[in-house]
Order: structure tokens, then sequence, then C-alpha cells
């Protein structure tokens, strides 16, 4: 069957026409029964293989090209393409408006004040889209600039630790601590990074070892002299006392 519809395209009869035609009701039906089943992309495929067909052989003000615009613009709104849905429904308005007839004068009228409706709906979905694409914008701008105390200290930043990063990484490292840096190479840029860090420790350290003072140090004051007092020691009634001092004569009460 595709190959007879399918067939000699420069066979203008009329018999070849009115199957293309028929071919071009066929993929219309199809794309209907899509769009009721709320595909909308296949039924937005075979919409445009529809009017394709039925641009060829139909007048510009024919009512069934103005369909399949509208149907086409139904499935992109469901879609969220509301400027492709916007091209369609004013392909539709503009056969509507070739046509005398009261219905399509009726038509015409509800196409624009849906337009309208779409046309604003459009804006501010552009509007908060370039919103959305601006926060995410600023996210990522921050996320790849140094910020104030988020930057790894320069005591973390190791050989094995400066390898593991990228280059635009190490280039912000490098941005952070005002590291000048004029080439593209990692190795170069690790290179003046740990020698910086070098650097600046051996400065710290020389910072804080003590200077000799050239103030003569004053004398430590001297302690004061304790004297030793030694116990007399107590007389005793033992024998072996001194000689020089009379005996103590011992004196006994007994009853008498």
């Amino acid at each position: 069957y595709q190959r007879r519809v399918h067939g000699d395209e420069s066979n203008d009869s009329e018999k070849y026409k009115e199957l293309q035609l028929l071919l071009a009701k066929t993929y219309g039906t199809l794309a209907d029964l899509y769009l009721e089943d709320e595909v909308w992309s296949a039924a937005i495929e075979d919409y445009e293989s529809c009017l394709k067909i039925r641009q060829k052989y139909l007048e510009p003000n024919d009512n069934k090209l103005a369909q399949v615009y509208y149907q086409m613009a139904m499935a992109n709104e469901q879609l969220g393409n509301l400027d492709i849905a916007l091209v369609h429904f004013k392909s539709a308005l503009d056969v509507y408006l070739k046509r005398d007839d009261s219905n399509s004068v009726a038509i015409a009228q509800d196409l624009q004040n849906k337009i309208k409706d779409l046309e604003e709906e459009y804006k501010q979905q552009k509007l908060q889209g370039d919103s959305i694409r601006e926060m995410l914008k600023e996210i990522l701008t921050t996320m790849t600039k140094p910020q104030e105390g988020s930057m790894e200290t320069m005591e973390s930043l190791t050989p094995l630790i400066l390898k593991s990063k990228s280059i635009e990484e190490l280039k912000d490292i490098a941005t952070h601590y005002k590291i000048i840096i004029n080439t593209s190479e990692k190795s170069e840029i690790i290179e003046r990074i740990l020698d910086h860090i070098s650097k600046s420790s051996q400065s710290d350290k020389d910072t804080n070892v003590e200077k000799p003072s050239t103030e003569p140090t004053p004398p430590a004051p001297s302690k004061p002299q304790v004297l030793s007092v030694r116990s007399r020691k107590r007389p005793t009634t033992s024998s072996s006392s001194d000689p020089s001092e009379p005996p103590v004569k011992k004196v006994s009460f007994q009853e008498q």
C-alpha cells in the first residue's frame, strides 16, 4: 500500500492526488489517537506528515489545513513549547481569516483571544526561565571562585593534595594566596604554590625566634642568710653529767 501511495510523484493525476490526501487523512487520524492518549511527541510527528501532504494539494484557505495547525499547536502547548504553539495557532488563524463563513469568523475570534492569553503566558515563562538561568549562573560562578574562609589552609596543601587538584582549582588557590601564575602547566603551578608555602613557613619560623637582648642582665637577688640555732641540751641527772656543776640531790618523799 505504501508503494502504491508513494508511487511516481511526477504523476499529477486526480487519482494520485486522491491517494495522497487519503494518506494525509490516515496520518491525521493516527495523530488524533496519539493526542487522545496524550502521546504528544508522536501526535506532532504524524500531524507534520499530514500537513506536508495537505500543503501540497489543498488551497491555502482550506479548513483542513487550519485543523492540522490547531491540533499541532495544542500538542506543543501540552509539551510546554509555547513559542511553537503560538506559531501554529497563528497559522490556523491566518487560514480562518481567509474564509468568509460565520463559523470561521467565530473560530478566528476565539483563536485571537487564545493567542493573546498564550502570549502573556509565554512572556511570564520566558521571564521565569531567564531568572532561573541567572540564579544558576550566579551559583556556578560562586562555586568556582574561592570564598573567604572556604579555601583550604596553607598547612593542608601538601604535594599529594595539590596533585589531585585540577588546573582551575590550583589557579584559584594561587589567586587566594596572591601567587602570580604565568603558566598553564600543572607541574609548574604546583611548584610555585609549594615554593610559596615553603617561604611562608620559613618566614613564620624566623618571626617566632627570640632575638638576644642587648641590655645587661640584672644580677639575681641574693638569698638572705639563715642563722642556724642549735638547741640546748637539757641537764640530765645522770652521773655522767658535767663535774663542774653541783650534783642534784635526790629527795625522797617516803612516809615516815
